[in-house]
């Protein structure tokens, strides 16, 4: 027998979020496709933070290591196990991403990288609360790919803007716009 509901009471907290004018919604899984990290052991592939080649590897945390070797670079990851509070990161410059997190490429033409960064950034509470797991929580991929995102009419005010950010070489300048993006990246956004 098929049904319509679920007993994960978790299904039933996600926001659901009214359409306007200026946005339209569409699931996560209609807009990127999900690359997984993959494993590398601080035993067999670390380096010294001294050596001279060095990249950080990031899995469901922050730094766990340093490594000679890179697969990610200016990315948005996402823990997919041991899910904390802090679950969503853009790292900058090159580094490894291992098997505890999950990064996004974009399939679709309907929004920018950069707004999708932003709103998932502000998003964090949500995805930690789609997590399943006492001890350890994990990332349950199903809720996650059907998030539902807010898409804004594309605009040329929007691109130059993201342009702006996004060449910015001072670091702080930089940090300072993605905090202000992730506190007020949902702001217009009305929810039921």
């Amino acid at each position: 027998i098929e049904n319509n509901y679920t007993l994960n009471y978790k299904e039933y907290r996600l926001i659901r979020i009214i359409p306007t004018n200026n946005f339209k919604i569409e699931k996560l899984e209609d807009l990127v496709e999900i690359n997984y990290g993959s494993r590398i052991t601080k035993k067999n592939d670390s380096v010294s933070e001294n050596s001279e080649i060095k990249y950080p590897v990031y899995g469901g945390g922050g730094i766990s290591f340093y490594t000679n070797k890179y697969n990610r670079e200016d990315e948005l990851i996402i823990s997919r196990f041991a899910v904390t509070k802090k679950n969503v990161r853009l790292v900058k410059d090159k580094f490894w991403l291992n098997d505890g997190g999950l990064s996004l490429k974009l399939k679709s033409k309907k929004v920018t990288r950069n707004y999708l960064n932003y709103i998932l950034l502000g998003f964090q509470e949500i995805i930690y609360e789609i997590a399943s797991g006492s001890i350890q929580a994990g990332l349950n991929l199903r809720l996650f790919k059907n998030l539902e995102i807010p898409i804004p009419k594309l605009t040329k005010d929007m691109v130059l803007w993201e342009e702006k950010i996004f060449s910015e070489k001072d670091n702080k300048q930089f940090d300072k716009h993605i905090k202000d993006l992730k506190n007020n990246a949902i702001k217009e956004i009305t929810y039921y």
